[in-house]
């Protein structure tokens, strides 16, 4: 693939040529790209970024050359992977910089990994960097170890660390310690709670002792309400389930419960992809009617979304086991109305049917799924609060 760019800005003008090509066989695969820039080339960054106090030194100027070759070799010895690259970079100012480099990682099938890496600087002798290291994961914790050797000399690194979960009150944490040529010991742990993400870190170096604390949020109004959250980096939803503590599923993972006027906020939503929100019906009263149960919404960039469950106290909901004049139960599958009414239901197993919209006195009509034929049953519905209503032996004749 072969492309090229002019760019102007003020009286500076030039233009940029590139090409790439990248082949694939038998599991390897080759890339390779050059670029090159002739007279006074920039793009949007290099215009935008801050010069250096030095006149006429910009180190955000696109480079005159950029040279790049990869070579990776497929799997081999039961997990192995090794993969060899070459850069070479001409910057604005006509400083050259060609590394080559090399890695190598083999994991074993009981969670471990072997890894190696290493690059020499070609253009400047005794630049170099050799990196071999060693790491375990015990299910969510990861152990490693690792020496590195570089021109300026060798040190051991020990890390043992825990990454920050999605869940709510998730706890994340890293240990480390390198001893060599730089010293320094840290310790970092983090908590993501509903309403902001909190971090803290001791750090120990030659030059002393360190601490930091970091807390990052968000404030949102949306949907008659205002909410406390961790930080929003895109789309946002406030879900509105009309009841205290009912657990709320983004994309099948549980972000948090209802809070006290039964609403809570989704932080971390992608705009301008479908995505899926539920609510759990078993944490809802026994008395409570739910319309639905989830609903997909596709919030547009950098904005949020509010969404009504419907869930309203008892319309006057029961559960009834419907028997034919013969004793059986209404065969599953019969469909049912009420008498006067516009909502429909249909006869589950046992000839139970979960029936909405009941009056103190109640008729059905209800259709039976082989021969089509019909039969009428009546009776009476009285509202307990707290409990669901349970109307049993209703006889449709």
């Amino acid at each position: 693939m072969i492309g090229n760019r002019s760019s102007r800005s003020g009286d500076l003008t030039g233009y940029r040529i590139g090409g790439s090509i990248e082949a694939a066989l038998g599991g390897w695969r080759l890339f390779a790209s050059s670029q090159r820039t002739f007279g006074d080339y920039n793009d949007i960054a290099s215009i935008t970024a801050r010069h250096d106090r030095q006149p006429g030194v910009n180190f955000a100027k696109v480079p005159r050359a950029v040279d790049q070759v990869s070579l990776s070799a497929p799997p081999f010895g039961g997990g192995s992977t090794l993969n060899l690259n070459f850069a070479n970079i001409e910057d604005a100012g006509g400083s050259r910089s060609s590394i080559l480099g090399a890695s190598y990682t083999h994991v074993f099938r009981n969670n471990t990994t072997l890894y190696a890496n290493v690059d020499a600087d070609l253009t400047h002798s005794g630049r170099y960097g050799v990196f071999v290291g060693i790491s375990k994961t015990f299910g969510q914790d990861t152990v490693s170890a690792g020496v590195e050797t570089t021109d300026d000399g060798t040190r051991t690194m020990v890390d043992y660390y825990r990454p920050l979960g999605q869940d709510p009150w998730s706890v994340g944490w890293r240990l480390h310690m390198a001893e060599g040529g730089t010293s320094e010991k840290s310790a970092k742990a983090e908590v993501r709670t509903p309403v902001a993400r909190v971090e803290g870190t001791v750090r120990q170096t030659r030059a002393g002792v360190s601490t930091s604390a970091q807390m990052t949020g968000a404030v949102a109004a949306a949907g008659g309400g205002v909410f406390l959250s961790e930080r929003i980096p895109d789309a946002f939803a406030v879900v509105d389930a009309g009841a205290l503590d009912v657990s709320v599923r983004y994309q099948n993972r549980l972000v948090g419960k209802t809070g006290q006027n039964g609403k809570l906020i989704v932080p971390r939503m992608v705009s301008l992809h479908e995505s899926a929100i539920e609510i759990d019906p078993t944490d809802l009263p026994v008395d409570i009617d739910v319309p639905m149960t989830r609903q997909t919404v596709t919030p547009a960039e950098k904005s949020g979304v509010v969404l009504k469950f419907g869930i309203s106290k008892d319309r006057g909901t029961a559960l009834v086991t419907l028997v034919q004049a013969d004793g059986s139960v209404v065969p599953v599958g019969s469909t049912g109305q009420i008498v006067g009414g516009d909502e429909e239901f249909v006869v589950g197993y046992d000839g139970q049917a979960y029936i909405r919209g009941l009056q103190a006195d109640n008729s059905v009509e209800i259709t039976l799924p082989e021969t089509g034929e019909t039969c009428s049953a009546s009776f009476t519905f009285k509202a307990v609060t707290g409990q669901q209503v349970a109307i049993d032996n209703v006889v449709c004749q």
